[in-house]
């Protein structure tokens, strides 16, 4: 179970920084939000970077995002994939 949440974690780290990457790199727009965070927490910072956030100075794509990933598994279980024909999308 232990290996299991081990592989879970980093699975979903990873992706959730090659999103972030190309988000921040390629398309440089604040689609997950985190102005809203910014917004809430830190206020006095937000009205000093809103009109810049994810345009003009961009400071979305030049901030640090740290990702930490903690799996809570309750109960082990069974997936599967269904196959798709040929031509389904």
């Amino acid at each position: 179970k232990e290996k299991f949440k081990t592989t879970l974690e980093d699975k979903v780290k990873k992706d959730a920084e090659d999103a972030l990457k190309k988000l921040k790199d390629e398309l440089q727009v604040d689609a997950f939000q985190f102005d809203i965070f910014l917004r809430s927490h830190h206020y006095n910072l937000w009205k000093e970077v809103k009109d810049d956030w994810d345009h003009g100075k961009n400071y979305f794509a030049k901030s640090d995002i740290n990702v930490q990933v903690n799996a809570n598994i309750l109960e082990p279980g069974n997936s599967f994939r269904v196959k798709k024909k040929e031509g389904e999308e």
